[in-house]
Parts: structure tokens; C-alpha cells; sequence
């Protein structure tokens, strides 16, 4: 008797839920968004040490060189220095591999907020050897993610005030939030400085910028049924 009643239980407890989850109303969906501009508190350096020659082991010895006296000079200043790849190959002649001649490459990533400090500092790895390839300024994560939390206020209070105009274009006098969704896009840059670099350039005048951040609030909302007259 009671694996029976078990048995019971489930084949209609699927009948139950399909009856429940009927709507009691009259289904729409809808999206708002909000959007604000933020200053760019984050510059990325990405640059590159490169060096030829016939002797593979005075190559690494030489860009090893090169790498300490940057690391050396980068820790005084408030940046994160990391290395992003490095490889020693040989280099083609006319479309052939040839072990006559090789190129130790190594590149690195440089990131701060310390952003009035860069012009101190970006000739003077240059001029040890840092080959620029682009910097880019863009939004910290700790700014993006408070900037999205007011925004999504923004865009709920947004959605909220869509919905209410909906139920009284339907004549009720109340709604329902079914199901809602937030989304982040990646900001968009306002302003985006990157451009390539020679060895010795001068450290260049710039200007951070802003970008802009945008949140998506969609979902969709339940009015009460009401009939309407056919005219």
C-alpha cells in the first residue's frame, strides 16, 4: 500500500505543476537598459623584446638583460609587470627554416591606475630595449562592477515603470513579475588611445578617456485577464 501511494504521488505530481504554473494572465515582455560614462582608471602596456643573431645562447643572454633592467626599473613604480610569452625560433630565408640565424622574442604586460606616473617610466623601458606594441586605457574591474550595481537600480526602476505603463494600457490595476534577467555588456570605449611604437620614441602626451557601460534588465510581466469590447 504505501509504494502504491509513492507511485500515486508521482505520475500526478507533474499534472499538479503544469496546472500551477498556468498563466493567470496575460503574458508580455519587455526590456529597459541604463547607461553611464566612466573614466578610464586602468592603462595596459603591452610591449615586446626582440633580438637576431647567429648565437642562440648570447641571444637569451641578451634579452634576459634586457628583461632585468626593465623589471628593475618597474619596481619602484606602482604597476603589475608580468611576462606574456617567450620563444626562441629560427628565422625563415626566402620561405626556409634555418638554424644560421635565430630570434629570441619574450613580450610582457604592464597595467596600473597610477596613471599621472606612465610618462616616468614608458621612454625609460623603451630605452632599455622594450619594443611598444600598444597601450590601451579602459575601467578597472572595482569601478566596472560598482558602476553596474547602480546601473542595474537604474534599469529595474526602468523596467518597473515600462511594466506599469503596459497595465494601464491593459486597464489593470496591478502586475506580476514573472521572470527577470540582468546583463552586463563590455564597455565601450569612448576613447581608446593605441598605436604602435618605435624604439627611443618619446614618452607621449595622453589623455585616459572614458568609456561607457551599459546594463540590460529583460523579463517578462503578468497582468490580470480582462475582456475587451470588439467595436
Amino acid at each position: 500500500m504505501k509504494y502504491l501511494l509513492i507511485l500515486f504521488t508521482l505520475l500526478f505530481m507533474p499534472l499538479a505543476h503544469a496546472e500551477t504554473s498556468q498563466p493567470e494572465g496575460t503574458r508580455v515582455s519587455l526590456s529597459a537598459e541604463a547607461s553611464a560614462a566612466a573614466v578610464n582608471d586602468e592603462l595596459v602596456v603591452y610591449y615586446r623584446i626582440a633580438e637576431r643573431g647567429g648565437n642562440a645562447k648570447m641571444l637569451q643572454k641578451k634579452v634576459n638583460g634586457i628583461a632585468a633592467a626593465i623589471e628593475t626599473r618597474l619596481k619602484v613604480e606602482k604597476v603589475k609587470h608580468k611576462t606574456t610569452s617567450r620563444r626562441l625560433s629560427p628565422v625563415s630565408s626566402d620561405g626556409v627554416f634555418s638554424t644560421r640565424e635565430w630570434e629570441m622574442a619574450q613580450s610582457g604586460e604592464i597595467r596600473t591606475n597610477a596613471l599621472d606616473d606612465v610618462s616616468s617610466w614608458l621612454g625609460d623601458i623603451e630605452a632599455k630595449g622594450a619594443k611598444l606594441s600598444h597601450l590601451q586605457f579602459r575601467i578597472s574591474e572595482s569601478v566596472r562592477k560598482k558602476t553596474e550595481e547602480r546601473l542595474k537600480l537604474e534599469a529595474i526602476g526602468s523596467f518597473r515603470e515600462k511594466a506599469a505603463t503596459i497595465a494601464k494600457g491593459l486597464t489593470a490595476k496591478s502586475f506580476k513579475i514573472v521572470q527577470m534577467n540582468t546583463s552586463g555588456s563590455a564597455p565601450v570605449m569612448a576613447y581608446k588611445q593605441e598605436r604602435s611604437y618605435s624604439m627611443m620614441a618619446s614618452a607621449p602626451q595622453m589623455s585616459a578617456g572614458e568609456s561607457r557601460i551599459q546594463v540590460t534588465v529583460s523579463g517578462t510581466i503578468e497582468v490580470p485577464f480582462k475582456s475587451f469590447p470588439v467595436k
